[in-house]
């Protein structure tokens, strides 16, 4: 996951998620690497006017979906991702 957070910090989006998939693969029951996850793949999915890839919104929503039982209830990013992937999709 360290070395997915360094690859953003540089812009190498590309890099930067495949090292958070890596990081997903290994333990898709962390919370942690979950969050790390999807908020790469929603970084990578904007254009630099900020649009939002759909496909990439649609793959972090069903990603989501998956992922939500590891969640507590009232978990507030996972509330706030929730309401980004709403705005994505309009």
């Amino acid at each position: 996951m360290f070395l997915g957070y360094l690859a953003f910090a540089t812009k190498d989006y590309a890099q930067g998620n495949k090292y958070l998939r890596e990081a997903y693969d290994i333990n898709p029951y962390s919370v942690t690497v979950v969050k790390y996850y999807l908020t790469g793949l929603i970084a990578a999915s904007l254009s630099p006017d900020g649009t939002p890839n759909i496909d990439v919104v649609e793959q972090v929503a069903g990603l989501l979906k998956q992922n939500e039982k590891l969640f507590e209830p009232g978990d507030t990013w996972l509330a706030a991702c929730q309401k980004i992937l709403e705005a994505g999709k309009q």
